[in-house]
């Protein structure tokens, strides 16, 4: 789990700074990331980081990820 929160608070570093505090650590567990962020309430954050990531566009998580951060926005606007 150590790796999998290094890469969640490098992308969350990204996401506050512009840019990666220290590189991920490969092969990024996207689906451990997604889920992380969910517990901590923060995912739109880390989806609009990572958007244009290739890795992550291709995840399985991605679309999932990508609808959910839209309804979120969605229903804070209502």
């Amino acid at each position: 789990m150590k790796i999998e929160m290094s890469n969640f608070m490098s992308i969350l570093g990204k996401a506050i700074h512009g840019k990666y505090p220290k590189p991920l650590v490969q092969p990024v567990d996207w689906g451990n990331v997604v889920s992380i962020a969910k517990s901590h309430k923060i995912l739109p954050l880390i989806v609009q980081s990572e958007i244009d990531n290739a890795d992550f566009a291709s995840h399985k998580v991605f679309a999932p990820a990508t609808d959910l951060t839209l309804n979120q926005a969605v229903s804070q606007i209502r």
